[in-house]
């Protein structure tokens, strides 16, 4: 199973990676194929307008990637400094920290996101910074946990005794034993932020029609669900296909990172 997550994953990143070199004709219509099911001439079938399903899907995969990575890189380069930082400073930093930490955590994510992007109007810019503005108080929350632990190690203290800046124990001596704890929760980030772009392009608050997006296609499907159901069911499918490959990635890397896991294993 995670075999075939790793390749789905990797083929989702190459299809991106190549997308703009590939002949794909996302928007080309042919009246003649409108709604036509799957066949050897399209794998995945044609939409209303008779454009190839498997074009869009695969630029609708690339902007959901895209968005990902863009997301969840604003989201760790805000969250791990604000976590870390509140942890080592503590006092009224922290509890300051905690306390805007706590006022975004009583919100679920989603609704945030949809709050933002619906007062920042509909758009892919506008989609980001709505996932981005919900989404970095799960990296600052992590880092501060492990953080607190991390500052009471030996060789931090020593560096505090020594006067060693912040910046500098911060990034030399805590960030380095973050990176694994931070890598597993990398690939969970990624797994909710194309399900979230995928629910506001699905609710007009996302990607707009032209552009394909996996959420913005399957609402187009939905409405025509009794005579061409193939329209929703592919997008459906392939980002769950996506998700769930990214998730199983996420454990089998969580496991692998598991210092209990190993010494179990000796």
């Amino acid at each position: 199973m995670r075999l075939l997550a790793w390749a789905i994953v990797a083929l989702w990143c190459l299809l991106s990676l190549s997308a703009g070199v590939l002949p794909l004709a996302p928007d080309a219509i042919d009246l003649s194929r409108i709604l036509q099911p799957p066949s050897g001439s399209g794998w995945f079938g044609y939409d209303e307008l008779g454009r190839p399903l498997a074009d869009r899907l695969i630029l609708g995969a690339r902007t959901s990637l895209a968005v990902a990575c863009l997301v969840v890189a604003i989201n760790f380069f805000i969250g791990v400094p604000v976590g870390m930082l509140s942890a080592f400073l503590g006092g009224w930093w922290d509890r300051c920290t905690v306390l805007l930490i706590d006022v975004f955590m009583a919100f679920p994510g989603i609704l945030l996101a949809i709050a933002v992007a619906g007062l920042l109007g509909p758009g892919l810019e506008n989609a980001v910074i709505a996932l981005a503005a919900a989404g970095w108080v799960g990296f600052a929350r992590l880092a501060r946990a492990q953080t607190l632990a991390i500052v009471e190690y030996g060789h931090v203290e020593a560096a505090r005794t020594l006067g060693t800046g912040t910046a500098a124990i911060l990034t030399r001596h805590v960030l380095p034993l973050l990176v694994g704890t931070l890598g597993v929760q990398v690939s969970y980030e990624i797994a909710a932020v194309t399900i979230a772009e995928s629910t506001l392009s699905f609710l007009g608050l996302g990607v707009q029609p032209p552009q394909p997006s996996l959420g913005g296609m399957v609402l187009e499907g939905t409405r025509y669900m009794l005579v061409a159901p193939h329209l929703a069911i592919a997008p459906g499918a392939i980002l769950v296909a996506l998700v769930l490959a990214v998730n199983l990635l996420g454990d089998d890397l969580r496991d692998r990172l598991d210092p209990h896991r190993h010494a179990g294993l000796r």
